[in-house]
């Protein structure tokens, strides 16, 4: 999320701690569904690490989010100022 400020100038406050909110429940939830959850669910998701759900619902969090709340003033008049 705080790299995505750097590279895509579209992205919001909002987003990006939606992005690190997200990431950080699914992260724990996917480790304690590794150790404690029912042995179907232990069986299925045993070998995916936790960063790699983390990590695309972080990212499509980021993307939803911030194309969802407006861009902040400082984007809109960096825009008319280079249109």
């Amino acid at each position: 999320a705080i790299m995505a400020v750097f590279f895509w100038r579209r992205s919001t406050a909002a987003g990006a701690v939606t992005s690190i909110v997200l990431g950080t429940v699914i992260t724990i939830t996917w480790e304690l569904l590794q150790q404690y959850g029912p042995a179907v669910v232990q069986a299925e998701i045993g070998g995916i690490d936790a960063v790699y759900p983390a990590l695309f619902a972080s990212v499509g969090a980021l993307i939803f989010v911030s194309l969802s709340t407006p861009a902040s003033s400082q984007q809109r008049s960096a825009k008319i100022e280079t249109a």
